[in-house]
């Protein structure tokens, strides 16, 4: 701890001497400019004069900065927290943790150390005000600068990080503030926003500490109620409902905080918390005594908020799951650390939906990290993926929550080039999926499994859907002739076959549940084939992502609902769309080459000879087709009746049309064949094995 020590009449004093040395200076410069103007200006002084005065301005500023740090320290000394001598000498204590090297650094200290003790003094047992201040006005004035890192962390330091945790539960029993639960999470939250910006500002050190200081605070019997305090305060803060924290903790921080955490024995604490509610008394009041006191409607488990804001800091989440490790021969090879951690996670939650949604969170996090330029944090990624989709697999379906769902749709769509190798009657090679040993299933299997179980899901859909076909056309930018037309054409129908033969076995699976279960997972479907036919048919929208994005969060989360297409329930039209995308695209790129193709009579409406608005004659005599993406259901007709009436007068000589739909059916049904067979839904089933329990 230092000891700031100030005299405010003798610095006042001194910093008026340099003002008025700074006066007498400027005076004096004056006085030679009015001489050399009386003598004509006998010699050049116009650098004199710029350094003269920017040597006086430097001075003043100086005796600013003085005074700013003058008033600073008086006004901690006058909120009662320094002291002041019978000499007038001020003695304020700053914690070592502080750091001050700015006139600003030192406003944020004094101005959080005021803060600090009037919020701590009115959520004690006696004051209902500090400095005139109620407890109200002191959290408007804490949230109006908990944006800045400085004020933050001498905030932190000034409560002390061990108290953290404690405050809320005075506020809550606090019969002086208008105590109630709302305050108690109120503060929690605005703690944690402080804490999260106060850690952009520690070195790893200083977070270590800091991590260590606040975990033992909630570690030892009778501090475990604190726990849901903690995790009220590093958990939550999901304004916009996505799921995924606001909140940007260091990275270190988050590690340093698990690590210390995962040390305290959830088993025990989760058996004593199940016990504070039942009906024997003494057993509860027993079960009371060793939690101490906690926050309602808070969980208990002690990873549970740091999980949790692990899932908006993908460093952070990767550097929990994959811990210590190297890579080996091109993979991940993880230490003793990481394979302990992942035995002790993959049995932590068994059928508890909060911590399967936290930990799926983190999970979905570090998934993002794939597509790092660093090999060894890519790797490192690849290999945390494969042990969340393993684990995903084993957890039982029923225990599904919606949320784990939208988590599990970031990691497979961070997968998606592994997606296309199944699709096209490959194998995810690339994730090295553990399917030995016991298990009786592929790694197909396992991969499509997981699809299966989070299709029916809006977000998880249309995740994966537009990550998939996002990865299958990333290598068909260009579309210049008829050869890779048919390649993009093809690629995209294999994605679509496959995702849409999975989706219908969701969906016959759905038959006898609820009408209203059944129809959202049937528009789920639906809604993200819609988003994926609009990256096929027009330029690459805000929302599409490829892998190597560091996106971690489901799609829909990221888009604006005016951005949306509209859902027209396109699943039984697959076919009928994607041929409708590839004529247009074919007439747009220049590739039917008989200008008969692009007559009158053809794109016109046989019965009203209305033309149609979307055939489009440019300025140089050229045709295109500028459709809606997706198109619509009588677009998709009327493209339809052009082809045909083309084909059937011979004008497409070069067979762009008929070459295109078969390069679509061979896609679409060698994706579908992977899933119900070379013959269809009602034929021998596909060689891929979905677990569906």
């Amino acid at each position: 701890m230092a000891v700031v020590i100030l005299n405010a009449d003798k610095l006042a004093t001194a910093i008026q001497d340099l003002r008025d040395f700074s006066n007498s200076c400027a005076a004096a410069v004056t006085s030679i400019d009015n001489k050399c103007a009386d003598e004509h200006d006998p010699m050049d002084l116009s650098d004199f004069r710029t350094d003269a005065r920017g040597a006086i301005d430097c001075v003043r500023s100086r005796a600013d900065d003085l005074e700013n740090a003058k008033d600073a320290i008086v006004a901690v000394n006058e909120s009662g927290v320094g002291s002041m001598n019978a000499h007038g000498d001020i003695s304020c204590e700053v914690p070592d943790e502080t750091t001050i090297n700015t006139i600003d650094d030192l406003a944020a200290w004094s101005q959080a150390t005021i803060d600090a003790h009037d919020l701590q003094t009115v959520t004690g047992p006696y004051m209902t005000k500090s400095n005139g201040r109620s407890y109200s006005q002191i959290i408007e004035a804490i949230r109006g600068r908990s944006d800045d890192p400085a004020y933050a962390a001498a905030l932190i330091n000034a409560i002390g990080p061990e108290n953290l945790t404690q405050l809320p539960l005075d506020v809550a029993s606090n019969t002086h503030v208008a105590s109630s639960k709302d305050n108690a999470d109120e503060l929690a939250d605005l703690l944690g926003v402080l804490l999260a910006s106060a850690s952009t500002r520690w070195d790893d050190d200083m977070c270590e500490s800091m991590a260590t200081t606040i975990a033992e605070s909630v570690d030892g019997v009778g501090e475990w109620g604190r726990i849901t305090v903690l995790n009220a305060i590093v958990g939550g803060h999901d304004a916009d409902d996505d799921h995924v924290s606001d909140l940007e903790f260091n990275s270190t921080f988050l590690n340093a905080l698990a690590d210390n955490l995962e040390e305290i024995d959830w088993n025990t604490v989760r058996s004593v918390s199940a016990t504070r509610d039942i009906q024997d008394a003494e057993a509860s009041s027993y079960a009371r005594q060793r939690l101490g006191s906690y926050l309602d409607g808070h969980s208990f488990d002690p990873l549970s908020g740091v999980l949790y804001a692990m899932g908006n800091n993908p460093e952070a989440a990767l550097m929990y799951l994959s811990a210590d490790g190297e890579i080996k021969y091109g993979q991940w090879e993880p230490g003793k650390q990481a394979e302990t951690r992942w035995e002790m996670l993959s049995t932590r939650y068994p059928g508890q939906s909060n911590g399967l949604n936290v930990l799926t969170a983190t999970m979905a996090s570090a998934s993002s990290m794939r597509g790092s330029e660093d090999s060894g944090k890519a790797a490192a990624a690849t290999w945390v993926i494969s042990r969340s989709m393993e684990f995903a697999y084993d957890v039982p379906f029923d225990d599904y929550t919606d949320t784990m769902k939208e988590n599990l749709s970031v990691v497979i769509a961070n997968t998606s080039d592994q997606g296309l190798k199944i699709a096209d009657g490959g194998s995810p090679e690339g994730l090295d999926l553990h399917t030995d040993g016991d298990r009786d299933y592929t790694d197909t299997d396992l991969y499509t499994t997981l699809i299966y179980r989070v299709i029916d899901n809006e977000v998880a859909s249309t995740t994966i859907y537009t990550a998939f076909t996002d990865a299958a056309l990333e290598d068909h930018s260009n579309v210049e002739d008829a050869s890779s037309l048919k390649s993009k054409y093809h690629d995209a129908g294999t994605v679509y076959g496959y995702l849409n033969a999975i989706g219908s076995v969701r969906l016959t699976d759905l038959e006898d549940a609820a009408t209203a279960e059944h129809e959202a997972a049937e528009k789920a479907i639906g809604l993200g084939f819609t988003l994926a036919t609009t990256i096929v048919g027009g330029p690459k929208p805000p929302w599409s992502y490829r892998i190597g994005s560091t996106v971690a969060k489901p799609l829909v989360d990221l888009v604006a609902s005016d951005e949306l297409p509209e859902f027209d329930d396109p699943l039984p039209n697959t076919r009928t769309t994607l041929e409708t995308q590839a004529y247009a695209e074919a007439v747009n790129q220049g590739l039917i080459t008989d200008p008969d193709a692009f007559n009158p009579e053809y794109c016109q409406d046989e019965y009203t000879h209305e033309s149609y608005t979307w055939c489009v004659t440019n300025d140089d005599g050229t045709t295109s087709f500028n459709l809606d993406v997706p198109p619509t259901d009588d677009q998709n007709d009327q493209v339809h009746n052009w082809a045909t009436d083309i084909k059937r007068d011979d004008h497409d000589p070069d067979n762009i049309i008929i070459d295109t739909e078969t390069a679509i059916d061979t896609g679409i049904n060698r994706g579908q064949a992977r899933i119900l067979g070379e013959d269809g839904a009602k034929g021998e089933a596909g060689a891929i094995e979905i677990k569906k329990d």
